[in-house]
Formats: C-alpha cells, sequence, structure tokens
C-alpha cells in the first residue's frame, strides 16, 4: 500500500504478534523481513519508527529467528539507513531521529548478537 497508515498498521500488527511461535514460523517461511525490511528507507518517520520496531520485536523473539532475518538479508536496508546518519551531527537530529536511531542500534545489537555473518 502506498498509505503510510497502512504500513503502519501492519508493522505494529507484526511486532505485536510475535510473541505468537505460529506468527513467528509465518513472517519467517514468507519472508516478511524483505517487505519489512525496505520500509526502513521510508521519507515519513512513523513509518521507519514502526518499521524498525517491529523488526527488532521479531529479533528479540530468538537467536534462530534473528539469524533467519540476517539470512533473508535485513542488513542491506539497516545498512543503508543507518548511513544517512553517517554524517548527521548529534544536535541536528529531531526527537523522532533520535528514537528510530534507538530502535535501529537494537535491532543490530540483536542481529549482531544471534548471528556471526551479521
Amino acid at each position: 500500500s502506498v498509505n503510510p497508515e497502512d504500513k503502519v498498521c501492519g508493522c505494529h500488527s507484526l511486532g505485536n504478534l510475535t510473541s505468537l511461535n505460529i506468527i513467528k514460523k509465518i513472517l519467517i517461511k514468507e519472508k516478511m523481513v524483505r517487505v519489512v525490511g525496505p520500509l526502513l528507507l521510508e521519507q515519513d518517520d512513523i513509518v521507519r519508527l514502526a518499521a524498525v520496531g517491529s523488526l527488532r520485536n521479531i529479533s528479540a523473539t530468538d537467536p534462530d529467528t534473528a539469524e533467519e532475518m540476517v539470512n533473508q538479508d535485513v542488513m542491506t536496508p539497516l545498512e543503508m539507513f543507518l548511513s544517512n546518519y553517517q554524517s548527521s551531527p548529534a544536535d541536528s537530529l529531531k526527537e523522532a531521529d533520535l528514537n528510530i536511531l534507538t530502535e535501529a542500534v537494537n535491532l543490530l545489537w540483536n542481529l549482531v548478537e544471534a548471528s556471526p555473518t551479521a
């Protein structure tokens, strides 16, 4: 969908349902990480926050899931997202940027802990 509200609702739903083992298996099997990952590069702050939050929730469920996220190439959009802030001075960042960056670093941390290839 091109509608930001649809994207946010979808991400929130994924993030909230990851504690259910059957949903987690479906997310991995259907490669939903490949659908959500590119949302990290959206222009809308709320969409980016929802996307990174849902990916963080998924990555935190267990190391095998985080490893599979790396296998499904979540690192490429995450790296592209983080590189957008590489030259930004800290004092120029908005609160929304800081919230999104915090979630992104937590996601990265989960992935690096679980995967030797991350």
